[in-house]
């Protein structure tokens, strides 16, 4: 005769999901505490911090900038080459009309 007849059944049923989010908890809340617990940290360590390279950051996106506005022809730094910067193309941008409409072989109204 077995002394234990319903041990096996006991550990062969599934969990609840009561009791599978019981210890769920349990686990983050002492690994949390056990975490902190062994930190020497002070909250000062958790104060933000100045950035002291911001000034840096900002005069090499300006430069960034700069650079790129000069590569693309754009005189006045707006975003967009308009007709009269030096990166306007005659050829291939606007109606295509290079010089003054006087100069043109098309009717003018």
């Amino acid at each position: 005769m077995q002394r234990f007849p319903r041990l096996g059944r006991i550990l062969a049923r599934r969990p609840r999901a009561a009791a599978l989010l019981a210890s769920g908890v349990t686990v983050i809340v002492l690994g949390t505490l056990g975490t902190i617990g062994a930190s020497d940290a002070t909250p000062d360590d958790f104060r933000p911090q100045v950035d002291r390279n911001a000034d840096t950051v900002t005069a090499y996106n300006d430069g960034f900038l700069d650079g790129r506005a000069d590569a693309m022809g754009d005189d006045n730094r707006d975003g967009r080459v308009d007709e009269d910067e030096s990166g306007w193309d005659c050829r291939v941008m606007g109606n295509r009309v290079c010089g003054s409409q006087g100069d043109a072989n098309t009717a003018q109204r």
